[in-house]
């Protein structure tokens, strides 16, 4: 029978083979951003407004930038072991290694705030003093997600009684540092 010019023909497809189905493939390594990329030094020296050819302030910079790192570490964000860098040849992403950069951007700018008020602070104390509230809000968010506290249930953390008002970030913020304070002056005794 041929078929009318209305009708279509219809090629029958072969069956397919099974496909044999092996071991599932390995996690794929966590890739650096194209931001992790890039040169801590360079970042900072760009952040501050300087030149990126201009190396005449590099070594004061490595100094301020590795003194920040050195607080991340004791913090526990970063690599256990620590790290710093010697010029603008380490990037990010040597910072972070295995861990996801998810605190990137808090970890730039803190390093940033705490550069900028040792190597050219601001002109105003009202400015120095944001800068340095600024650096240690992201201490203590940074501190805040490196030791889970935000997993914790609200019943065991600084809410002592029912009704009471939850406290702002700032209280926080100095509890945080008091206790901070309190276990330095311990460990220095």
């Amino acid at each position: 029978m041929e078929p009318n010019e209305n009708e279509e023909l219809i090629e029958e497809e072969p069956p397919e083979e099974p496909i044999e189905e092996g071991p599932e493939p390995p996690e794929e390594p966590i890739l650096p951003t194209p931001l992790a990329m890039r040169s801590i030094l360079q970042d900072i020296k760009k952040m501050l407004g300087i030149q990126k050819d201009f190396d005449y302030f590099d070594e004061e910079l490595v100094l301020h930038i590795n003194s920040a790192f050195f607080v991340l570490t004791q913090l526990g964000v970063g690599p256990e072991k620590g790290f710093s860098i010697v010029d603008d040849s380490e990037v990010w992403a040597d910072f972070f290694q295995d861990q996801k950069e998810d605190d990137l951007q808090a970890v730039k700018s803190y390093i940033y705030f705490k550069t900028r008020i040792a190597f050219d602070p601001p002109q105003t104390s009202y400015l120095i003093d944001n800068f340095k509230k600024q650096a240690e809000e992201l201490e203590w968010r940074l501190n805040v997600k490196v030791e889970g506290m935000c997993e914790e249930d609200p019943d065991d953390s600084l809410i002592e009684e029912e009704g009471e008002e939850e406290p702002s970030d700032s209280e926080l913020i100095k509890e945080w540092k008091r206790e901070r304070q309190g276990e330095r002056k311990r460990r220095f005794k």
